[in-house]
């Protein structure tokens, strides 16, 4: 899919492998909180709204643009962040 974050490098069961940077973490963290619907459909927020936790300000910001490259937010300059309206069976098939 191209991604250069994101599954490419997620863990992986088969060789054992771990995410090789922040941005990879930031980004499997906030996929997970999308699909499994903590993160809202069409729920806006800023980056610096998510928990300090999950990564600093750079790891979340790559990471987000990420999953704006695979249409899962659309990030909206100077307003936030939407999750979009995705249909998560539709993603599995």
């Amino acid at each position: 899919m191209g991604r250069g974050v994101g599954r490419s490098h997620a863990p992986s069961e088969e060789n054992g492998t771990s995410p090789e940077s922040l941005t990879d973490l930031a980004y499997i963290k906030l996929e997970e909180l999308i699909v499994r619907l903590d993160l809202a459909r069409n729920c806006r927020f800023g980056a610096n709204a998510l928990p300090s936790a999950l990564a600093s300000a750079t790891p979340i910001r790559e990471a987000l643009a990420a999953l704006a490259r695979e249409r899962l937010v659309r990030i909206l300059p100077q307003r936030g962040v939407i999750v979009s309206d995705i249909d998560v069976r539709k993603s599995i098939c």
